[in-house]
């Protein structure tokens, strides 16, 4: 069959084209989506603002259960106390809409870097890198895969397929589930501070939300990191 990036004759029987590397269509597999052309546009100020929301959300959350304790020592809360969960709980709400924002403007900005890397038979266009969060069902398993494609074409643009998924963001999405699963059976801390309310499963849920922000962290700083080595690499390459 002829390979859907080089259009180089394979036979039927091969996996991955004999002249481009490329993934061929006939494996089975989902089909790779259409290339995207793309300008390289350089994640590190994304990367950057991301990285500090999510150390916000640590900081406060961090501070949130260390006052909720602090009133479950003193034996309850008094007018004051509540004014000060209150407005730790809309700080809280605040950074967590700005961190989904920021969340989505990056992942969209990762995702359309590693097409213009060159990376061949992506699985995942810039949109629906975004839009899978928000689909029913299919998000409790599609924004791993598709953060899983960005990092391994990242890492290695031209033979992403060959490397190997990364533990990171396996742990990054397994927290990232329970911690919502965690929210959805009770209140959210931030609910909880608002109604000066304070709940064992509050400071559970503070506990796995600051996991998981720690996680993402790490896998933002990395994906940033392996896409400017990969962009260092390509310019090097053209003026060799």
């Amino acid at each position: 069959m002829n390979c859907p990036q080089c259009g180089i004759l394979n036979a039927v029987e091969n996996e991955f084209c004999s002249a481009c590397g490329g993934r061929l269509r006939a494996t089975g597999g989902p089909p790779a989506v259409a290339p995207v052309a793309r300008v390289f546009r350089n994640p590190k100020r994304l990367t950057w603002w991301l990285q500090s929301l999510l150390i916000g959300i640590i900081v406060v959350e961090g501070g949130l259960a260390a006052f909720q304790l602090l009133q479950l020592r003193a034996g309850g809360a008094v007018e004051a106390d509540e004014l000060v969960t209150t407005v730790l709980g809309t700080g809280l709400i605040m950074a967590y809409i700005a961190t989904i924002v920021m969340f989505c403007v990056w992942t969209y900005r990762a995702n359309a870097n590693i097409h213009a890397l060159g990376a061949a038979n992506l699985r995942f266009s810039p949109g629906w890198a975004v839009g899978w969060y928000f689909v029913p069902i299919a998000n409790l398993w599609k924004p791993y895969q598709v953060m899983n494609e960005i990092w391994r074409a990242s890492k290695s643009p031209n033979r992403w397929y060959n490397e190997a998924s990364s533990s990171i963001v396996g742990w990054w999405w397994f927290w990232f589930v329970i911690s919502n699963v965690q929210v959805s059976i009770g209140a959210s801390p931030q609910q909880e501070a608002l109604e000066s309310a304070i709940s064992p499963s509050g400071l559970i849920s503070i506990v796995l939300d600051v996991i998981a922000a720690v996680l993402a962290f790490r896998v933002v700083k990395r994906v940033g990191l392996f896409q400017a080595e990969a962009s260092e690499r390509s310019v090097s390459a053209v003026f060799a």
